[in-house]
């Protein structure tokens, strides 16, 4: 919990608030010459953060070490390892598995299977959002997988991870068990070079099999420079992945 706190004031909508506050405190101590520098930081870079083309360049920057792959191209290896992320808490009024935009792993788990790249599919995904008649991810993850024709018997679930970290070490317990050396490691573009990275540090011979491309071109029209919430989301999602990928080798976990 503490980690994802310290993670929303290091994202940059936490940044600017904190500056914007500072703002606000110089200003009551009436040095309104340092208030004012420091509002115009605060406008200025969450309008950076927020444009479409600084999102669509940071995604494209730290997906393009891995480039889109026929299924086909692919090796065999042990099992596939899905990890978690394609599910959002569902309403309560709602009894099916809420789907997001990062759902395209499980179709690529799925497509991997059916291509006979590996006999397994162990499903890496725990939650800190389970609720009482809330599907938790992993069982959630299974049923979309079973519903792409993926047979329950070739499915593996370990629902206790809530990181990266975890994903790797917990997944690396259900490999022991099973004989499992060589993975295909499937998740987003945007986050295989820190997962690769902490699943290779636990032993894994890995295999990168990236889904989910958020953006593969930039655009430089004029709406490109407004500032828009989605745009702001992307690159969030990009600067939490370099501070995590910092985090990881400074802790030798990558």
């Amino acid at each position: 919990m503490l980690d994802k706190i310290l993670g929303q004031l290091a994202s940059p909508l936490g940044v600017a608030v904190g500056v914007g506050l500072l703002a606000l405190a110089a200003l009551a101590c009436g040095w309104r010459g340092r208030a004012a520098g420091l509002m115009v930081f605060s406008v200025a870079w969450l309008w950076g953060w927020s444009m479409p083309i600084t999102s669509d360049a940071l995604l494209n920057q730290v997906s393009a070490q891995y480039g889109p792959r026929r299924v086909d191209t692919f090796p065999a290896a042990d099992a596939i390892v899905l990890l978690g992320g394609s599910f959002d808490p569902a309403a309560e009024v709602w009894i099916y598995p809420e789907l997001n935009d990062a759902a395209d792993r499980v179709w690529h788990a799925a497509r991997l299977y059916h291509a006979g790249k590996a006999p397994l599919i162990i499903v890496s995904a725990g939650s800190t959002w389970a609720a009482p008649g809330v599907q938790s991810p992993a069982p959630a993850t299974r049923l979309l997988l079973t519903a792409l024709g993926v047979p329950e018997s070739a499915i593996i679930l370990e629902a206790n991870s809530r990181s990266t970290r975890e994903n790797a070490t917990h997944t690396a317990t259900v490999a022991a068990a099973n004989g499992i050396e060589e993975v295909l490691l499937v998740t987003s573009a945007w986050h295989m070079r820190r997962a690769a990275a902490a699943f290779r540090r636990v032993g894994f011979d890995v295999t990168p099999a990236p889904a989910d491309y958020a953006r593969l071109r930039a655009t430089t029209r004029i709406p490109s420079f407004l500032p828009l919430a989605t745009a702001l989301q992307r690159s969030s999602r990009v600067w939490r992945e370099y501070l995590g990928l910092l985090v990881y080798r400074l802790r030798g976990w990558a």
